[in-house]
């Protein structure tokens, strides 16, 4: 059985300065806490260029919705996360839904026609951490 470790003390180093790089592979791990694998420059916490396997990953959702009554346009927002889908519903007195959109990463658009009723609109939220 082979058994050992390694500790890195960096000082005097700024943000983006490599604290461990592995000659012959691209393992790079970053004063700043972000760590490369098969990335020279790693952008997020772990940046992997690759497939990644693993016990578990973490992930949240949230639906949200926005009533919007006698409006044309109605607009749900994620209050975290990313917009993965949506969806609008209506009642007595909207002739018809002319659209129905992610207006942004973050937000469920829809738009209607003759609006003098109630329409709502869903945003289907999700996180990954």
């Amino acid at each position: 059985m082979f058994s050992s470790s390694l500790t890195v003390t960096g000082t005097g180093l700024s943000g983006t300065q490599s604290v461990l790089e592995v000659i012959g592979s691209t393992l790079v791990v970053r004063n700043d806490g972000k760590v490369g694998i098969g990335v020279a420059a790693p952008a997020e916490r772990l940046d992997v260029n690759g497939k990644v396997k693993a016990t578990g990953f973490a992930a949240s959702r949230e639906i949200k919705t926005a009533a919007c009554p006698g409006a044309a346009t109605c607009t749900a927002s994620c209050s975290t996360g990313m917009v993965m889908g949506g969806g609008c519903s209506y009642a007595v007195g909207v002739d018809s839904m002319t659209a129905t959109y992610p207006s942004s990463d973050t937000a469920w658009k829809c738009d209607y026609s003759g609006t003098t009723g109630n329409i709502t609109a869903y945003a289907i939220c999700s996180t990954v951490e």
